[in-house]
């Protein structure tokens, strides 16, 4: 039996979510990968199946591996994550921001084979004390968008096995690891999709991290899995948020912001810093948001009512996940 907490769906195994994703016609749009830190790349979540079935081919043959990759907020984590997939591996979310301790602690306890990653991020696997095979992105770029034509046999495919080993922050000892399968993954999407009415006209602000629930599933592969354009901040700073919602460009608004109550704050005290002609920007900016939703933690009232009063709309509190 497995030692991690599994989050089943006791129901008919459902369709492979990325089947729907791959129909659904949603979109990336993160910072490029190797890149100037201003640079950003748009993919069509289509194109990142290919690519990410052509990195699934570098992957075991046998299903079911334990297989690590770091959660950096750029269109890798998705290549990274999908193709993991796309081969009926186990994709295992490792911070970047991780010490040595919790990073050999999650590869033992999860019996990680493989370590998908950038060269840049190789020194953060030495001295760990798990034996791993490292697979280079970079060398699997090459054929990223030539060597899979023909997506149907990658999707056609039940939601019957192991998908996700995500770990919890470790407040209480060593992070245990909650092991959802593709089944409780595409009940969750599809709640959560029904339930915020995320679709196509959608554009979704991401900036958490992406070694938890919120930001892996409700942040990131719920509004794709609904159609929705997710737009992926380099920084989660205030400002960088703000200067998202306020923009006068030719892209579509932000219409979705999901954040924890601490970083409501930040907007609000930002906000308060000002000038009043920004202040006027940002406000038109915030209003024009169709939701914006709060998690993780309770949110205090004084954040509820201040945001109310600013935008003219409450936060929508969700419960807790992982």
């Amino acid at each position: 039996m497995s030692p991690w907490m599994t989050f089943h769906n006791m129901t008919t195994p459902s369709p492979f979510l990325l089947a729907n994703v791959y129909t659904a016609g949603g979109a990336v749009t993160a910072p490029s990968t190797g890149k100037g830190s201003d640079d950003v790349e748009t993919i069509s979540c289509k194109d990142l199946l290919h690519q990410a079935a052509a990195i699934a081919q570098f992957l075991p043959d046998t299903p079911g591996a334990s297989i690590a990759f770091f959660a950096h907020r750029n269109v890798d984590y998705l290549r990274c994550q999908w193709a993991i997939w796309l081969a009926n591996h186990i994709a295992v979310p490792l911070s970047p921001h991780s010490t040595l301790r919790e990073r050999s602690y999650i590869l033992q306890d999860s019996c990680t084979s493989v370590v998908l990653c950038r060269p840049s991020d190789q020194t953060l696997l030495e001295r760990i004390s798990t034996a791993v095979a490292v697979i280079d992105l970079n060398t699997t770029a090459a054929i990223w968008n030539t060597s899979v034509t023909d997506m149907t046999p990658w999707l056609t495919k039940t939601a019957d096995h192991d998908a996700m080993l995500m770990y919890t922050s470790g407040t209480t000892g060593f992070p245990k690891g909650v092991l959802s399968t593709h089944s409780s993954l595409m009940a969750q999407m599809t709640d959560l999709t029904t339930a915020w009415a995320l679709g196509p006209c959608d554009r979704v602000l991401h900036f958490l991290p992406l070694h938890h629930t919120h930001g892996i599933l409700n942040n990131l592969n719920a509004p794709l899995f609904a159609g929705a354009h997710v737009e992926c901040l380099a920084s989660a700073s205030a400002d960088a948020i703000w200067a998202a919602l306020s923009r006068h460009t030719a892209l579509p608004s932000v219409s979705v912001l999901m954040a924890v109550p601490s970083i409501y704050m930040l907007l609000l005290e930002a906000f308060a810093k000002m000038e009043p002609e920004a202040q006027e920007v940002a406000v038109a900016g915030a209003k024009r948001l169709r939701v914006a939703i709060s998690g993780s933690m309770a949110c205090p009232i004084s954040i509820l009512t201040r945001w109310e009063a600013l935008t003219g709309t409450s936060l929508l509190e969700r419960y807790i996940y992982i």
